[in-house]
């Protein structure tokens, strides 16, 4: 049985400072110090990151805990490259 993954990405955004979203990335996602500062690095030079790989039901729910910190995030199906 093939699963469906979903990805979520962080977007850059001009609200919010550094080491807020960074914070909020170790917090949220657990994500180790280095691992916080490329995703923000990343979304800041690109435009956006990916953050996790999950099920639906998992991805949506860390999207609406990062809402929280209003951190805008987005959801795909598809792997973006």
């Amino acid at each position: 049985k093939e699963m469906s993954e979903s990805h979520l990405y962080l977007l850059d955004d001009n609200e919010h400072t550094f080491q807020y979203v960074y914070a909020a990335l170790m917090k949220v996602l657990r994500h180790m110090p280095t691992q916080a500062e490329q995703c923000c690095l990343i979304a800041h030079n690109v435009g956006k990151a990916h953050i996790k790989v999950g099920d639906i039901m998992e991805v949506q729910k860390l999207k609406k805990e990062l809402a929280e910190y209003e951190i805008k995030t987005e959801i795909s199906n598809t792997k973006y490259v």
